[in-house]
């Protein structure tokens, strides 16, 4: 479940006051066996309006199969950490559907000023997977994200809980490496 925490002097972090925590609790549980669940969260910062973003993912049962889920991204937003907005569905995962790999694990966003574009990196759900789904959108609303393509992570297998950061003039990935190999 998503909870604020902060520090003063880097090292020592408390959860915040002042505001509902969890940002967003976890969802109720349904009978019948799919569990509900909320995970995968991420902070990012939105240049153009000053303000904090909190993401993360839901996921619930689907009501049409019990032995499916579906999974959706929520955000709340804040400039002064203590006033957050309502929280917004901003991508669900069946109306995104790309590459025969649905789901919003492991988000990874970021803004990059000179296109005007928020991109979405997402893991695919087959573990075997060594590549990445990318999506973009001028805002975060949940009906204007465009599919780009496939992120190649150059061979890493079940690229996992990543993150992405632009540096200079270059996009770094970091990458979690599903592998019992030595490094090299």
């Amino acid at each position: 479940n998503p909870c604020i925490y902060g520090s003063n002097d880097l090292i020592n972090f408390e959860l915040l006051t002042g505001f509902d925590q969890p940002i967003d609790p976890r969802p109720p549980q349904t009978s019948g066996g799919a569990v509900a669940y909320t995970s995968d969260i991420v902070l990012t910062y939105d240049p153009r309006t000053g303000e904090l973003i909190c993401l993360w993912r839901q996921t619930l049962p689907n009501p049409e199969a019990i032995t499916t889920r579906y999974s959706a991204l929520w955000m709340r937003k804040t400039k002064d950490g203590i006033n957050w907005t309502e929280k917004e569905r901003i991508f669900l995962d069946s109306k995104n559907i790309e590459s025969n790999a649905s789901g919003a694990g492991s988000p990874a966003i970021l803004y990059d000023v000179k296109s005007g574009y928020w991109y979405l990196y997402l893991n695919r759900l087959d573990s075997s997977s060594t590549s990445l789904r990318l999506f973009k959108s001028k805002n975060l609303n949940e009906d204007s994200w465009e599919y780009v393509g496939i992120v190649n992570t150059g061979g890493i297998l079940g690229a996992w809980h990543h993150d992405v950061k632009i540096v200079g003039d270059k996009v770094c990935i970091l990458l979690h490496q599903l592998t019992t190999q030595k490094s090299l």
